[in-house]
């Protein structure tokens, strides 16, 4: 039995509930999530008669309320994330060879619609200089900028933090790491006092 552990920062309270979730469903691990329209947004792979990505939008409880389809099936999801008001999500492409050789970059444009429009697409090779990598092997999509067009990877040969400004298509070396695959977990500020930290000053 799947089980759903969820903590509530007004309460200070975690609660657990019985998962809805069926066995031919399965949460990405590498995927993240996303915070959007008040409910996390994660990527999830259906097993059915043939594969399908799905984000799915699940309330605070863990209550699936939401399921958002239309995503390029024909690719695998490798992050979900917020930036500029919309939800994203990024994806590695195969060549003909099976080789996967771009990520592209998707924002949900209607949400009422499930309107998703491909935002930006950027070759390995511009990326990380090789022709073809692989997610969790080679690289991992760490953030994308709450408010710019840029994402952050780390490439995990050499242990580079990089970002990627889809503007200008420059990429920068941010720092080397001093660990390996390890997750590197971005900061959002919160600017909503919540009413449990208010008690506190």
């Amino acid at each position: 039995m799947e089980e759903v552990h969820t903590y509530s920062s007004e309460t200070g309270v975690w609660s657990q509930r019985t998962s809805e979730w069926s066995s031919d469903e399965a949460l990405s691990v590498y995927a993240s999530g996303a915070f959007v329209n008040g409910m996390l947004h994660f990527n999830v792979t259906h097993f059915d008669d043939i594969d399908q990505e799905l984000i799915v939008a699940v309330d605070g409880e863990g209550n699936k309320r939401r399921i958002i389809s239309g995503l390029d099936n024909s690719s695998d999801v490798v992050f979900v994330g917020q930036s500029q008001g919309q939800l994203h999500y990024m994806s590695q492409h195969r060549d003909n060879t099976r080789q996967m050789t771009e990520l592209s970059i998707w924002a949900l444009q209607d949400y009422g619609t499930e309107e998703w429009v491909l935002k930006h697409s950027a070759s390995f090779l511009r990326l990380f200089g090789r022709t073809s990598c692989q997610v969790e092997h080679d690289y991992s999509v760490v953030a994308i900028h709450p408010d710019h067009n840029m994402i952050f990877f780390v490439q995990h040969w050499d242990l580079k933090l990089k970002s990627y400004d889809m503007d200008t298509k420059e990429v920068c070396t941010l720092r080397t790491l001093k660990v390996g695959r390890q997750n590197i977990l971005p900061y959002v500020p919160y600017f909503t006092e919540s009413s449990a930290f208010a008690s506190k000053h």
